[in-house]
């Protein structure tokens, strides 16, 4: 409005140039006033809108009219402004009717017992009505957007194992291959398994021997404590690879490169093999302890562990079980001494472990020997809280929440699912698992 007033006065002003002063400015601008004041260095002069006073070095000219002619002119201002008010007043009036008609009709409505909902009118029934709709359109799309994002993770999921599998496949043939033809020499038959290993050296033939007393037996007691025999019945023999150099070991490694390899060796369900690297470059030996270590792990505890993961992951049906759940297991129930527990506990409290939600997310082994043995044994506590907590039905739950990780609950949705009753939350269990850890 103030800029259509305003080019109204200019407008005003052109048509009735004769009645006003006009001042030239050096910047050929000339200005439609009444002359007020003239000096040596200012000149005041009055427009529609008011007094304004510029200094004498920007004018160029100044043409003066009548005093008569600035009288009408003065008139012509003031009447404009009349005008201009009234019109003002009529806009405010008219405005103060609408809003009043506006209210008066919003009181009508609301004594009508309507709502007013995103600018329409409605009884308290049509309201609650277009809400719930509202609501149960909003649940189906989310509910549709779930599904189909559950489609997509159970697409790309199955196609991330299926070339996992593929993957260790053709590692484990090239490890296989390159056992038989560089390392391995010696072979011993069991019932369930073929051990292969080296021989010429006393200590080497003795591993092969002691794994080989070991294997069936374990197989039963692992099956039958794990709850699992019901789902794990070997009709044809695994085969276990020893290496008996260090650098076997890391030349192997460097052939197969399997993704779930561990400082000491790995086990392939698809192809039911157990690679075990048990001394050398891995700084293991045959002996059971050391001055300088709390313990050191033998080719038989190392047997033990491996034969209780692979077990676990044929039971899973899945080689790319969760990495804590498939170390914990194997190192539970094989009883294999990962670290000791006065070492664990000083590390917890200097804050060298792994924290709760690193552990049950990680993806990958640790590289080092130091942190895969924290992680194993952390794991380990983490399943004993789990099975232990549990009661006599600890093993059997233990499967239950496994088959339910692996088939895509999230750690917390399967924990609600089967120990929901038993812990008071996950942040419970985690608090239990810590204090173990710590030795409380």
């Amino acid at each position: 409005m103030v800029k259509r007033t305003g080019l109204f006065f200019v407008i005003f002003l052109m048509s009735f140039n004769l009645y006003s002063d006009d001042i030239t400015l050096k910047t050929g601008e000339t200005v439609k006033c009444i002359v007020l004041f003239e000096s040596d260095s200012d000149v005041t002069y009055e427009t529609a809108y008011g007094k304004v006073t510029l200094t004498r070095e920007r004018v160029e000219n100044i043409v003066k009219a009548s005093k008569k002619e600035n009288t009408n002119l003065r008139q012509q201002w003031e009447n404009q402004k009349s005008s201009e008010e009234k019109v003002t007043e009529l806009k405010r009036r008219k405005e103060e009717i609408q809003t009043g008609a506006k209210k008066k009709f919003e009181a009508q409505q609301k004594n009508k017992g309507l709502v007013k909902y995103k600018g329409k009118w409605h009884t308290k029934d049509e309201l609650k009505r277009l809400i719930a709709e509202k609501k149960q359109l909003m649940e189906e799309k989310k509910k549709a957007e779930e599904e189909a994002n559950k489609i997509e993770k159970v697409v790309v999921t199955e196609e991330i194992h299926e070339k996992m599998e593929k993957d260790a496949e053709g590692e484990s043939k090239a490890a296989r291959s390159y056992l038989l033809t560089k390392v391995n020499d010696k072979m011993e038959d069991t019932r369930y398994f073929t051990i292969y290993y080296k021989i010429g050296k006393s200590k080497d033939e003795k591993i092969g021997r002691n794994i080989k007393n070991k294997a069936d037996r374990s197989y039963s007691t692992y099956i039958t404590e794990m709850k699992i025999d019901d789902y794990v019945n070997w009709q044809t023999k695994c085969a276990v690879y020893i290496f008996d150099e260090g650098r076997n070991w890391s030349q192997t490694k460097s052939i197969a490169g399997p993704s779930d390899s561990t400082p000491y060796g790995f086990s392939v369900s698809k192809q039911r093999e157990i690679f075990i690297a048990p001394w050398g470059d891995t700084g293991l030996s045959n002996l059971s302890y050391t001055a300088r270590e709390e313990f050191i792990l033998t080719a038989a505890e190392l047997f033990g562990y491996f034969l209780a993961e692979l077990l676990w992951k044929e039971f899973l049906d899945n080689e790319n079980a969760a990495l804590w759940l498939t170390a914990g297991t194997a190192s539970y129930y094989s009883g294999t001494p990962m670290y000791g527990m006065e070492r664990l506990k000083k590390d917890i409290k200097a804050k060298k472990g792994f924290r709760f939600n690193d552990l049950i997310g990680r993806e990958k082994y640790p590289k080092s020997e130091k942190d895969f043995r924290r992680f194993v044994a952390q794991s380990a506590k983490l399943v004993e809280i789990l099975v232990d907590g549990y009661g006599d039905d600890g093993d059997l739950a233990l499967c239950k929440f496994a088959k339910l990780v692996v088939e895509g609950k999230s750690f917390n949705e399967a924990f609600n699912e089967v120990y929901g009753e038993k812990f008071e939350s996950v942040k419970d269990l985690s608090k239990q698992w810590y204090d173990a850890l710590r030795g409380k």
